[in-house]
């Protein structure tokens, strides 16, 4: 009997041995990656909290500060004349939402936090069900049952402590956002002037840039750029595209005419510029068009020169989305009556629900459209001069693109300024620079459109196409 209790005692101890042997070789095998992420963290420490600091400063302002702040920026960026009509975020705020995100740096150090975490996990769980075989052992193997809980507790220690590295980090993301989020319920809907008109729109990120400022704060549910539909708007969820034209007179003569395939000349071919609000009329934009003017070498608002502005648009994609909504009867005045056939998808009329997604106008990159995917609904005859198909949006939602921002704007330009209405219609006296910029890759209607159509009803101007997702 002795020696059968020593030997179940050498037992024990041989086995609490090996159990030791493997709790340290659990920890051992870890504590390479958790050293590495404390070197890391030591490196990057400073970083975080000079960023942390930063957003503690912005966030212990009043609302009321931070609305001085917007208003002292709008001055700042628009002068007196402007300022009243654009509204951009405060500074301070602006610093908020940048740094309510993770940089590219410290979202890669939470996935290596992250792949370090799941790694403890997976030992963890073996050492769990060891525990769990000791203690269901009859009688239980409580000195085991010792040994793989200071084992487990190891482990989530380490875990802990991996975690709590990026403290300063986490800290600053919940304080600005909450702090966003109390400035934003203080704010109150802003009412737009019925005769207020942004004009003289650069076509560039600043251009895209004053346009939010423009309706930044107005009703959602009246000026919608995406999927927010009531109170302030702050451009949380921007799913519309936003483009910008600007097209230069150039060489015109004054008895300019647009021809069409069939030969025949149209006459009513309108140059001019695009008159420039002084603030008078609630119109927006002298300063910043003087400016854009000189920056582009164009002559804004000057009567005679090549360069003289023919044509400055801004159109948000969707049906009666904000700026520039030509309606069909002005696209082409010839067609006439309510026929479905003519300037409509002859289908079903969509419930307001699915008009609502399907107005939205998000485009994606074209080699990223399956057009082939689209269930074609009808016979699409336009009434401008160019012709749009149905695409397939970011979302899966296939629609007809005549109501995408770059639509609206190609279609404006020449029915109103060149005499191009029809499709076929050619205008080849037009000697001047189209540039437009997109928020938006173009979709593959609106690359059709603009780089195919308009090039061919428009043979010798010159086309510049600049895209903001593609850099």
């Amino acid at each position: 009997m002795k020696r059968k209790a020593s030997e179940d005692e050498a037992d024990l101890a041989s086995s609490l041995e090996c159990e030791l042997i493997v709790a340290a070789a659990d920890i051992a095998a870890f504590a390479p990656d958790l050293g590495h992420l404390n070197q890391l963290a030591r490196e990057w420490r400073a970083s975080w909290m000079a960023r942390l600091d930063l957003v503690r400063r912005a966030a212990a302002l009043s609302n009321e500060q931070l609305h001085e702040e917007g208003r002292s920026e709008a001055m700042h960026r628009y002068g007196h004349a402007d300022a009243p009509h654009l509204w951009p975020d405060p500074p301070s705020l602006t610093l908020l939402i940048e740094q309510s995100v993770r940089t590219d740096q410290e979202a890669s150090f939470t996935s290596e936090v992250d792949a370090f975490a799941t790694r403890v996990a997976e030992a963890k769980a073996a050492r769990l069900a060891q525990l769990q075989e000791a203690k269901a052992a009859s009688p239980p193997e409580t000195a085991s049952v010792r040994v793989l809980g200071q084992g487990l507790g190891l482990l989530v220690k380490a875990v802990r402590e991996a975690t709590e590295l990026d403290k300063p980090v986490r800290e600053r993301l919940e304080l600005s956002t909450k702090r966003i989020a109390r400035y934003r319920a203080s704010c109150s809907v802003r009412a737009l002037a019925p005769s207020a008109r942004l004009v003289a729109v650069p076509p560039t990120r600043a251009g895209y840039e004053q346009i939010l400022d423009f309706y930044r704060l107005t009703d959602a549910s009246t000026y919608s750029f995406g999927r927010v539909f009531d109170g302030p708007q702050f451009f949380t969820d921007v799913r519309r595209n936003v483009a910008i034209m600007h097209a230069t007179r150039g060489p015109l003569p004054a008895a300019d005419a647009a021809r069409s395939t069939d030969g025949g000349d149209r006459s009513d071919v309108r140059a001019g510029s695009v008159r420039l609000g002084d603030g008078s009329d609630g119109s927006v934009g002298a300063s910043i068009g003087a400016h854009y003017g000189a920056c582009m070498g164009a002559s804004i608002g000057d009567d005679g020169g090549d360069d003289a502005v023919l044509f400055s648009e801004y159109a948000v994609s969707g049906v009666d989305a904000p700026g520039l909504n030509p309606n069909l009867d002005e696209l082409n005045p010839n067609l006439d009556g309510l026929n479905p056939e003519v300037g409509a998808v002859a289908s079903e009329p969509e419930p307001a629900d699915r008009r609502c997604e399907a107005s939205m106008g998000c485009e994606e990159p074209a080699d990223t459209i399956v057009v082939d995917a689209c269930e074609t609904r009808g016979r699409f005859t336009p009434r401008g001069p160019f012709t749009p198909i149905e695409a397939v949006d970011g979302l899966g939602e296939c629609y007809m693109r005549d109501h995408d921002a770059e639509f609206k704007l190609a279609s404006a330009l020449c029915t109103r300024w060149l005499g191009v209405r029809a499709p076929g219609d050619v205008n080849a006296t037009y000697h001047g620079r189209i540039t437009l910029w997109s928020k938006k890759a173009l979709c593959t209607s609106c690359a059709a459109v603009v780089h195919e159509q308009l090039v061919a009803a428009l043979p010798n101007a010159e086309l510049c196409v600049r895209v903001d997702d593609e850099g």
